[in-house]
């Protein structure tokens, strides 16, 4: 790297240092504020646009329809907080542009062109969301400009056939002429060895995703450095993300406790800040789980109403049964649905052996069509809802991007199994019940 290129880091670095000590001066009210989102849609044909809370990405909040390529929402807010907007057709097909802003008092704007054209995009509305601009700016002049060149440079490869290695190639073929499921499974099997050891691609593959690779680290640490020397509501979201980005990633594995540690003394330094900020809670909850959320690990505590409105505790539920199974799910996750009806019958064969099924579901802004469906699913076990997510269970369980989990305890409160199946499940109550 050029001693100019070094030069040109450090001083955006010290232009977004200036800009979040602007931004700390924000000041918190409980006064109840409103944010006006007005949209102006262009070259686009889109119907409606997603509105998702950055903390509880990726349960929307709200569908906002566009007429004649225009759009208005209004917010009401006590504190600040990051919020995206997705284009409908594109959150269901999976490959999403997001368009991230801070609510702010006042009118929030949006100018939004198709994504080939996402360059031309314009938010405006306020210091905060100043800041995001002013920060995506400088994140972009600084790595995201060479990661895609190399990224163009890895396309060319691929369209011209020759960014996958010679062995990997060979597997491939194969793999096309075989159809028994264990010889196919063997293949697979051979090229995921290909792919962790880094000899799936062509050399000069390989260099381009080294180069690529060694950028979105040094990203990362700057990213890091940022949050840690800025005590900005931008670097708390920052913060937030990176915090809710790890517990996704563990996928329910132990962490170094000291990553823990660092964070719990990062959030103090927020929290006493922006005092009564609702991220406080949101972090605490997910460095919570990612303490305890693992095979192995202990159960966190909860209190949460039945849908018959009495307030079911997880710990007298554990100390009275032999086993107890949370089922963490959603009405839209079809795999969830599909494993609850699995379990019944063996519900029904080990209930009273000390064996107890929760269900716990998120109520956002469908509760009375949540309860429709419990009804006539016809659950035999209760089933609890953390109602606009505002226990935090589905945080403190670290399921964050997914419709739901299975977690099973047993009567001093080890976690024994994450995510089992139903066999699974059948087998660990055959043995010991």
């Amino acid at each position: 790297m050029g001693v100019k290129h070094i030069q040109m880091k450090t001083r955006m670095f010290k232009i977004l240092l200036f800009f979040g000590s602007i931004i700390i001066s924000v000041s918190f009210s409980e006064k109840e504020k409103t944010c006006v989102l007005k949209g102006e849609v262009i070259g686009r044909d889109s119907d409606a646009i997603l509105l998702f809370k950055r903390s509880q990405f990726p349960k929307y909040k709200a569908e906002i329809p566009i007429k004649d390529s225009t759009f208005e929402y209004s917010i009401n807010f006590i504190y600040p907080e990051t919020y995206e907007l997705v284009f409908k057709e594109e959150f269901k097909s999976g490959s999403m542009k997001t368009y991230l802003f801070f609510t702010e008092d006042g009118e929030v704007h949006f100018t939004l062109h198709p994504r080939e054209d996402d360059s031309k995009n314009v938010i405006t509305g306020g210091i905060l969301n100043a800041a995001i601009k002013n920060y995506q700016l400088t994140l972009r002049e600084m790595f995201w400009d060479e990661i895609m060149l190399y990224s163009d440079s890895l396309t060319t490869l691929y369209e011209a056939g020759t960014a996958m290695s010679e062995a990997w190639n060979i597997l491939q073929e194969k793999l096309g002429k075989t159809t028994g499921q264990a010889a196919r499974k063997k293949i697979l099997d051979e090229q995921n060895f290909l792919r962790n050891t880094g000899k799936a691609y062509s050399p000069q593959a390989r260099r381009y995703n080294a180069i690529q690779d060694s950028i979105m680290k040094e990203l990362k640490l700057w990213e890091f450095k940022y949050i840690e020397e800025n005590t900005s509501l931008l670097s708390y979201h920052l913060f937030m993300k990176d915090i809710k980005r790890t517990a996704k990633s563990c996928c329910w594995e132990p962490v170094d406790a000291s990553l823990v540690r660092i964070s719990q003394q990062s959030l103090n330094r927020f929290s006493s800040k922006f005092k009564g900020h609702p991220y406080k809670d949101v972090i605490s909850n997910t460095l919570e789980g990612l303490s305890n959320i693992h095979e192995g690990g202990r159960f966190i505590d909860f209190n949460l109403p039945s849908v018959y409105g009495d307030n079911v505790s997880l710990a007298k539920t554990i100390k009275s049964n032999r086993f107890v199974l949370l089922d963490f799910w959603s009405t839209w996750c079809s795999p969830c649905i599909k494993t609850s009806k699995e379990l019944m019958p063996i519900y029904e064969k080990y209930k009273e052996s000390g064996f107890a099924v929760l269900g716990i579901a998120q109520g956002n802004g469908e509760y009375e069509s949540l309860l429709s469906f419990i009804e006539k699913e016809n659950y035999p076990w209760l089933n609890l809802i953390d109602r606009d997510s505002k226990a935090g269970i589905w945080d403190k369980y670290n399921i964050l991007s997914q419709g739901g989990a299975l977690f099973l305890i047993n009567s001093s409160g080890k976690i024994v199994a994450v995510n089992p199946s139903v066999d699974e499940i059948q087998k660990q109550l055959a043995e010991f019940l």
